[in-house]
């Protein structure tokens, strides 16, 4: 006999030893026989290692395989079958195998179909468990038959669905989550065709479904964004993620909207990439409100510095020329010009001050714009409404005028005009002009016609005070005048001492300067001096033109003429102490003087 394990290389015999009996039954010899028996070994061995090698692939088995009878009776198991019954495989075999199904009646006509097709394939039913858990299964069985053709059992594989079925459900709720986004979801090939398109898709863009699938993802993009798409695929491509990626999109209606786009790769079995998966959020409301916050603190800014300036304006160009700059150079316009209403038939703009693009060019610049023949003109609706005038398009909704032609070659795109109106009259119009489209929106346009109201305001305030300060020149210049003619009227009561207060004036003012006091007390000091005598119109002339010396009461009622002139300045109201001035003229530090001593 050979061994159980027989070794390459080695040849195996069967041999047997036999006794040959005489005719008297005694044994004449013995034979020896021996038999090759190499090759039955090892097709032996082979098929005993086939069979072990075939259990151990139906052990290894995620999935319980079952042999039945052609009566039913399970015949064999697997390590599946036990864990998904909770029976072990001793208690099984020789059980009816339909026992093990929730539906036994269902497992019993899938065998019959076995029995008379010879397979069934995906045939669903439900293990039971001891345990009272349920397993949904795909039957897939086969019959086997002897070498005489007679089935002799049916093999069977059950198939755990509850892995798919959680897969299917989770697939679903994730194509339902997809459908429904209000978020656009939008699948492309790596050429840039849309191959799905959801619900948000269309809410967002305005474009079914069946009209978007199949065409190239450009046919959303503004002209001047087509060419990212080569840049974003080729990303793709490489296999990168593109995160909160910000850019513009065109509707179906032509309309542009803002978003916020998350872009990755979609990958095959092999890791492959073959495909783009976009999400896109609309963002317009957000990026407008930071558009227009923006702009309105850019306005903000234009009326505070313009305030602080009219505080601090001592003329009118001053501060219109750096309310001009304070626009362009810190809040971000491109041309601001100021220009006044001159009176006549046509009411025309003069143009006196301008900061911008092409310095030096206010006067040809702001004449041209200012040309109010045009109907449309905003300087000239500007001017006769008294309300701000916005173009928001030079381009497109403006006719083709010099002023526009202007504007554009400067790239001013849009406009605000607004009225310098005071006390119901319209003294001339602040133009701002900025370098994009749909730049000033209803709370910039708000706050830069206040800057115009301010601007008015502060133009008719130093146009009072410069009135008033005239004014006041006259009224000083009619008081001096009258001081020199009281003046000289006291000289000509008094020709002994003619240029007298004159000569006492010159002599003050020069010790005033001298002294390096301000102009004004200098300036008052010399109308006091011009008038300290004004009081001897009280002293009699006698007395003044008396050409010898005079008595002690004489003497006495000259030195009243003190007093006197403030008795007569007291109640003008100088802005120097002159009353003053013309009462201590005589009085002296040593307390000699008078009239007080």
């Amino acid at each position: 006999m050979f061994p159980d394990q027989p070794e390459r290389g080695v040849t195996y015999w069967d041999w047997t030893l036999a006794p040959m009996l005489d005719s008297a039954g005694e044994v004449e010899c013995l034979v020896f026989s021996l038999v090759d028996v190499t090759e039955q070994a090892r097709a032996s061995e082979a098929q005993r290692a086939a069979a072990l090698y075939a259990r151990s692939l139906i052990e290894a088995s995620l999935d319980p395989l079952v042999t039945i009878s052609p009566a039913g009776q399970v015949t064999d198991v697997n390590k599946a079958t036990e864990e998904a019954t909770g029976e072990p495989r001793e208690a099984l075999i020789g059980t009816d195998f339909a026992d093990y199904f929730t539906d036994p009646e269902q497992a019993r006509q899938g065998y019959r179909e076995v029995l008379a097709r010879g397979q069934v394939r995906d045939y669903p039913l439900t293990i039971r468990n001891v345990s009272g858990a349920r397993m949904d299964v795909l039957y897939n069985a086969s019959t086997y038959r002897g070498q005489d053709g007679e089935i002799v059992g049916v093999f069977s594989a059950a198939r755990d669905m509850t892995a798919r079925q959680q897969a299917e459900a989770l697939r679903s709720q994730l194509a339902e989550i997809v459908r429904s986004s209000h978020d656009a979801i939008v699948g492309k090939s790596l050429d840039g065709v849309i191959t799905s398109w959801n619900q948000g898709a269309v809410m967002l863009y305005g474009i079914a479904a069946e009209e978007a699938i199949g065409r190239h993802v450009s046919m959303l993009a503004p002209e001047e964004s087509k060419g990212e798409f080569g840049l974003l695929l080729d990303r793709i491509r490489a296999g990168d993620t593109i995160a909160d990626f910000e850019t513009q999109r065109v509707r179906s209606d032509g309309s542009r909207i803002d978003l916020e786009m998350d872009l990755s790769p979609i990958r095959d079995g092999a890791g492959r990439v073959v495909g783009v998966s976009s999400i896109a959020r609309d963002v317009t409301a957000r990026r407008q409100a930071e558009r227009t916050l923006i702009k309105v603190n850019r306005a903000l800014q234009a009326l505070s510095s313009c305030n602080g300036a009219l505080i601090h304006a001592t003329d009118e160009r001053g501060l219109l020329d750096e309310m001009c700059k304070i626009i362009v150079d810190l809040s971000g316009y491109c041309v601001a010009w100021v220009g006044y209403v001159e009176p006549g038939v046509r009411r025309a703009v003069r143009p006196v001050a301008y900061h911008g693009q092409e310095p030096g060019s206010a006067v040809t610049v702001a004449a041209v714009w200012s040309d109010d023949a045009a109907a449309g003109s905003p300087v000239g609706l500007a001017v006769r409404t008294g309300r701000a005038q916005v173009v928001q398009d030079v381009a497109r909704e403006v006719a083709d005028v010099p002023w526009r032609a202007h504007a554009l070659k400067l790239g001013c795109r849009s406009v605000l005009v607004a009225p310098l109106a005071s006390e119901g009259r319209v003294l001339g119009v602040l133009s701002i002009h900025a370098t994009e489209v749909e730049a000033f929106d209803e709370g910039e346009i708000s706050l830069l016609a206040e800057l115009a109201g301010d601007m008015a305001f502060g133009l008719t305030a130093l146009r009072i005070r410069d009135e008033h300060q005239r004014d006041v020149q006259r009224v000083q210049l009619g008081m001096e005048r009258t001081i020199q003619a009281i003046s000289a009227t006291v000289e000509m009561r008094d020709p002994y001492t003619a240029g007298h207060q004159r000569r006492v004036a010159d002599l003050a003012a020069a010790i005033a300067q001298a002294l390096g006091l301000p102009e004004q007390r200098v300036h008052g000091m010399r109308l006091a001096a011009v008038v300290h005598d004004v009081g001897k119109i009280h002293v009699p002339s006698e007395i003044l033109s008396k050409p010898g010396r005079l008595e002690m009461m004489e003497f006495e009622l000259v030195k009243t003429h003190s007093q006197a002139g403030y008795e007569i300045l007291k109640d003008i109201d100088f802005p120097w102490p002159i009353a003053q001035v013309v009462l201590q003229h005589h009085e002296r530090l040593d307390g000699s003087g008078y009239p007080r001593g």
